[in-house]
């Protein structure tokens, strides 16, 4: 719970959140029962505390917390469809919100894996909406990096700090093309 704390303010301050806006989750895979820990619903990542964490099992029931964030059944989905990922970021960085904005798609970034040359981007849904999380989940399925037009950025990574540094690596690479375009 400290490392999701710490890397929900290093996110903030980063600018790639603003307000209550973005959550993130860790799944802690063991024996006995696997275990979510997501940011709750209305928390400001630049202010939250551990006890701002829910924990949920992997059915979404409650184990202990508040309210989990709106985009709680895209992170379900996601830890249900991929054994490999074990941290979820969603944020709404500026530069990648805007480039979808514009209609312009973000190449993917050197030293991230894959085969296409552009990152895998789905159209307007609704946050906090099954359709998102239905429309995240098809194409996350061999990816661990999706825009969001109009919205924001979901990675995925074996841990947390995987999937911090996708978030860094594809808001920089649309950092560069737009300034770039301008």
């Amino acid at each position: 719970m400290k490392k999701i704390v710490k890397y929900a303010h290093y996110l903030h301050r980063k600018g790639f959140t603003a307000g209550n806006a973005g959550n993130i989750s860790v799944l802690y895979r063991n024996k006995i029962m696997d275990v979510v820990a997501i940011t709750s619903s209305g928390s400001c990542l630049g202010t939250i505390s551990e006890d701002e964490i829910v924990l949920l099992d992997l059915d979404g029931n409650v184990i202990s917390g508040k309210k989990p964030s709106s985009e709680l059944h895209l992170h379900m989905n996601l830890y249900k469809i991929r054994d490999d990922i074990n941290a979820i970021v969603h944020t709404h960085p500026p530069y990648t919100v805007a480039l979808t904005m514009k209609d312009i798609r973000i190449e993917r970034p050197e030293g991230v894996p894959g085969n296409k040359k552009f990152l895998e981007e789905i159209p307007y849904y609704r946050p906090g909406s099954i359709e998102l999380a239905n429309a995240c989940s098809k194409k996350l399925k061999k990816e661990k990096i999706l825009v969001l037009k109009k919205h924001g950025l979901v990675t995925c990574g074996s841990s947390l700090e995987e999937a911090v540094n996708l978030t860094e690596l594809v808001e920089n690479a649309a950092k560069i093309t737009y300034i770039s375009s301008q």
